[in-house]
C-alpha cells in the first residue's frame, strides 16, 4: 500500500462507535488506540488484494473504500493477474465509509486476505496489526 502515515491523537468517542470496539471502555479502548497507525491513502492505490497475507484489520477514518472481487474472463488460465479497473470482470463488492471495518478476519485467522480493497478517493484509515 502506497501510503503516509500520520500520528494524530485517535477520538476514542470515534471508536467506541465503531461495532467491533463498541463494548471497550476507558484505559482498555485507550490501549486499542495506542496500538493503531493512521495511514492516508491516495485516490485509486489498493489497501490490500486479494490472495495478499492478512496481518492487519482497516478502520475508515476518512473517506471510501472499495472492496473488489474479480472473475476471469473467458479462456483465462488460472491464476490470470487480476483486470485492469472498471472491466466487466471487476465487481464491487461493498463501498465502506467513515466507521466501516474490512480485514477483521486477520485478528482471529491468518489467511490469505479474500478481496481486494481500494481507495475510492483520498483515504484515511486506522491500521490494527494482529500482533
Amino acid at each position: 500500500m502506497s501510503a503516509t502515515e500520520n500520528q494524530e491523537p485517535i477520538d476514542l468517542a470515534f471508536l467506541q462507535s465503531i461495532p467491533v470496539f463498541g463494548g471497550i471502555h476507558g484505559p482498555a479502548l485507550a490501549r486499542v488506540a495506542a496500538c493503531l497507525r493512521r495511514r492516508r491513502v491516495a485516490p485509486g492505490d489498493m489497501v490490500v488484494a486479494a490472495g495478499d497475507g492478512a496481518r492487519e484489520m482497516y478502520i475508515v477514518e476518512e473517506g471510501e473504500v472499495e472492496v473488489v472481487a474479480y472473475r476471469q474472463p473467458r479462456g483465462a488460465i488460472d491464476p490470470a493477474p487480476p483486470p485492469p479497473p472498471g472491466t466487466e470482470c471487476e465487481l464491487i463488492l461493498a463501498v465502506l465509509d467513515r466507521g466501516c471495518c474490512c480485514g477483521e478476519m486477520a485478528l482471529l485467522d491468518i489467511q490469505p486476505r479474500s478481496a481486494t480493497v481500494r481507495a475510492k478517493d483520498h483515504v484515511t484509515l486506522l491500521a490494527l496489526s494482529y500482533a
